[in-house]
């Protein structure tokens, strides 16, 4: 009787799963090594908040838990003279002080302020919390309120938060201050 060279007992018929299973393996290498050595992109790349990142900030209802905020924010313009923050209701408020002009009546802000203002704008960047800003109505009149709230804007803008701030009056307050203001919940634009 003579033997069947190509049985499906012999050795020849089960190479191909050896040399499958090699080219398998040799795939899997090779994404898991293209992956390793990849960086994953992230929402937002300029997340770095001076050596902090995003993903390194607690996070909650889709925005930054503003007690860890306020803390990071306070170290940050300890040394800005008359700029406080301060903790409400639930909203983180910046407050910069009009004194920030040197020419009020051009509006023009002092070199040092407009850096500071510039840093807190890359600063607010790297946060997906909904921002705006606050003025007082009752101790100017609502023009130069409103028009020393966009000088503040542009300079935001400037130091490199890229949306459009809303500018908001509050009404019968004797504040002395231009406020950012921080919500709990995350902006829309995101």
């Amino acid at each position: 009787m003579k033997k069947e060279i190509f049985s499906n007992t012999s050795p020849r018929k089960k190479a191909w799963m050896l040399t499958l299973t090699d080219l398998m393996m040799l795939m899997l290498t090779f994404f898991i090594l293209l992956y390793s050595m990849s960086t994953p992109a992230s929402k937002n790349d300029n997340a770095f908040f001076k050596g902090i990142s995003l993903d390194e900030y607690p996070v909650y209802s889709h925005g930054v838990h503003l007690n860890y905020l306020g803390q990071i924010l306070a170290q940050k313009i300890k040394n800005y003279d008359g700029y406080r923050i301060n903790q409400e209701q639930g909203i983180l408020y910046i407050q910069i002080p009009k004194k920030i002009f040197e020419d009020a009546k051009n509006r023009v802000v002092s070199v040092e302020d407009k850096k500071r203002i510039e840093s807190l704008g890359e600063q607010l960047n790297n946060i997906p919390n909904k921002i705006f800003l606050q003025v007082s109505q009752s101790i100017q009149p609502t023009q130069e309120a409103l028009l020393e709230a966009s000088v503040v804007a542009n300079l935001l803008k400037q130091g490199g938060y890229p949306f459009n701030l809303r500018i908001v009056q509050q009404k019968d307050s004797k504040n002395e201050f231009i406020q950012i203001v921080i919500f709990p919940n995350a902006r829309s634009e995101l």
